[in-house]
């Protein structure tokens, strides 16, 4: 008793505590195929572009379904008896750095310019506002500041940050709860197994040969692979800590696997 009374974490201090905010149901970005009970539930953000294209390309004839409404969408679940739903997960730190590059690095027209601002004063980043200026940095400048921007993620999240949390980076328990809300995916699918998932779910509603799912290129102007470094995979496991421990990531290599 006295050696099971000394191991036990009494205050709860080895688990990861959970600051994030729920978040709502939304289902205004999800995408639906007219000719085939195909619904896929996103997560925010460019990452998945490619599920779309492929999802257009089974049925070519008709024109996608999305900006649903909580009628509309009732109204498909009830058209589409045997219907297949579902939501892609992709590694914390492509999502991560996918924002980085697109939103954060440089200045433009779709930057995060507050959170840009906040980089800069609360956590001394000398953000270039060009891709020129980008051009002229060393390699450890830009990965010095995604390092940092991973640690703001975090503090975001955890309500540590004078912005408000921001769903583009939400934890994927937060999104999956919201999108529970609405309706539990069928399947949850890693972005490293889509190449036969996608298929299979094609198969499983009537398509006897499906299209093979082929990635996009998301233009980053930096290969991921070339930034990537320890202190980087340390800050977004500390991030993303929740999403790490529920949905079992490991350290992201170019042909990861969570």
């Amino acid at each position: 008793m006295a050696l099971h009374l000394a191991n036990w974490d009494y205050f709860g201090l080895a688990q990861v505590p959970m600051y994030e905010p729920t978040r709502p149901a939304t289902f205004g970005n999800f995408h639906a195929c007219q000719g085939l009970p195909l619904l896929f539930m996103p997560v925010q953000g460019r990452l998945n572009r490619g599920v779309v294209d492929w999802m257009r390309q089974l049925d070519p004839d008709t024109e996608m379904l999305g900006n649903f409404t909580d009628k509309t969408l009732r109204e498909w679940f009830a058209q589409n008896r045997g219907h297949q739903k579902f939501t892609v997960l992709h590694h914390p730190i492509e999502r991560a750095y996918d924002i980085f590059m697109h939103r954060i690095l440089v200045f433009s027209p779709v930057s995060m310019n507050r959170f840009r601002n906040m980089l800069r004063r609360a956590y001394g980043l000398d953000l270039p506002d060009t891709w020129e200026q980008v051009g002229a940095l060393p390699l450890a400048d830009i990965q010095h500041m995604f390092c940092m921007f991973l640690t703001m993620i975090g503090h975001n999240l955890r309500g540590q940050t004078p912005l408000p949390e921001n769903a583009q980076w939400a934890s994927y328990e937060r999104v999956l709860q919201g999108i529970s809300q609405i309706a539990v995916p069928d399947r949850l699918i890693r972005a490293c197994d889509l190449a036969s998932a996608l298929p299979d779910i094609a198969q499983a509603v009537g398509l006897a040969d499906p299209l093979p799912y082929q990635a996009v290129d998301l233009d980053w102007p930096i290969a991921l692979h070339q930034v990537v470094t320890d202190d980087i995979q340390r800050a977004c496991e500390k991030a993303f800590a929740r999403d790490y421990d529920l949905y079992g990531f490991s350290n992201w290599e170019p042909a990861h696997r969570p």
